[in-house]
């Protein structure tokens, strides 16, 4: 919006300016302007649309910070990171009968699930497999591990995480 980054900045907001000619994406630049300032974690947020392009290469981004504890918060969903630099083990609280999903972009080995209507033993998940697709929460809790990979972990409706 016109003037935005002048109330912004009249608010001590650090504002970054970038060419619109770039090689990188705008989150991208957001996610290095983070990590400069010692960011341990990352929220996203508003940062998937309805372009496909975009929404995957967003999902990259979450995918490389894993090790900054990676969170997508959007109004019908959410996501968390499992694995790659990041934490190996996630726990999240999710109310009973939320359908969530393990999704592992590149492959993942050693994945086991509890609190889900379908648990799984040190399972190997192939690239964007739907071994873990549409699961639903049991127990009001559910705890991930992966041993080599990364995985998202997403679910529609959630509570806040544990």
């Amino acid at each position: 919006a016109p003037g935005a980054a002048d109330r912004l900045a009249a608010l001590g907001v650090e504002v970054v300016a970038v060419s619109p000619d770039k090689d990188e994406s705008d989150l991208e630049l957001c996610v290095a302007v983070a990590r400069r300032a010692g960011a341990r974690d990352v929220c996203f947020t508003a940062a998937f649309s309805e372009r496909l392009d975009h929404t995957l290469c967003a999902l990259g981004s979450v995918i490389g910070c894993a090790d900054l504890n990676a969170l997508v918060r959007e109004p019908s969903w959410s996501a968390w990171t499992v694995g790659g630099d990041g934490p190996g083990e996630r726990v999240v609280d999710l109310t009973p009968g939320t359908i969530f999903s393990l999704i592992a972009p590149a492959g993942a080995v050693g994945v086991t699930l509890q609190g889900g209507k379908y648990p799984l033993v040190e399972g190997v998940l192939e690239p964007l497999s739907s071994l873990g697709l549409g699961n639903v929460v049991a127990s009001g809790r559910v705890c991930v591990s992966v041993r080599e990979g990364t995985l998202l972990l997403t679910a529609q409706a959630v509570r806040e995480p544990a």
